[in-house]
C-alpha cells in the first residue's frame, strides 16, 4: 500500500475485477466476519467498512482518501486484538459456516486458520494487480 497512489490502489486493471485497496477492506471485512460476527460478537470496525467492502461487493467506485488512511490504520490493531481476545478466550461461541469454496469452519480455530489462507489468497491479488498499476 506505501508504494502506492491513491489512484493506482483504486486502479483495477483490465480483464480483473477488484483493486489493490478492494482486497484490503475485504481482507479486514472478512476477517471481522469471520471472528467476531460468527462469535456473535461487535466487529471492531465501522459499519459502513464492512457494507462496502464484504463478500459479493464490488470495487465499482474509487475508496477515498480517508477510507484509505483508515483501513491502513486498522490492518495491524484488528490483528493484534484478535489475537488478545483469542488468548483471553473472549471467543465463546461460535456459528458454523461453510464458505463460497465449501470449507467447513465448525470453531474459531478453523475460522483463524481459513482466514490466514484466504488472507493469502488475496495478498496474492495484490501484488499482481500492483504490479500492473504501478
Amino acid at each position: 500500500m506505501d508504494k502506492l497512489s491513491p489512484d493506482q490502489l483504486n486502479l483495477i486493471p483490465p480483464g480483473l475485477n477488484h483493486s489493490v485497496i478492494w482486497n484490503v477492506g475485504h481482507i479486514l471485512t472478512s476477517q471481522q466476519s469471520f471472528m467476531y460476527r460468527k462469535s456473535g460478537l461487535p466487529v471492531k470496525l465501522e459499519a459502513k467498512t464492512m457494507e462496502a467492502f464484504k463478500a459479493g461487493s464490488s470495487a465499482s467506485t474509487d475508496v477515498p482518501a480517508e477510507t484509505i488512511e483508515y483501513l491502513r490504520a486498522n490492518l495491524m490493531p484488528t490483528l493484534e486484538q484478535i489475537e488478545k481476545d483469542y488468548e483471553d478466550a473472549v471467543f465463546q461461541e461460535f456459528q458454523p459456516f461453510e464458505t463460497k469454496a465449501g470449507v467447513k469452519i465448525h470453531t474459531i480455530e478453523d475460522a483463524i486458520a481459513f482466514h490466514a489462507f484466504h488472507e493469502g489468497v488475496h495478498l496474492g491479488w495484490m501484488w499482481t494487480i500492483a504490479k500492473l498499476v504501478a
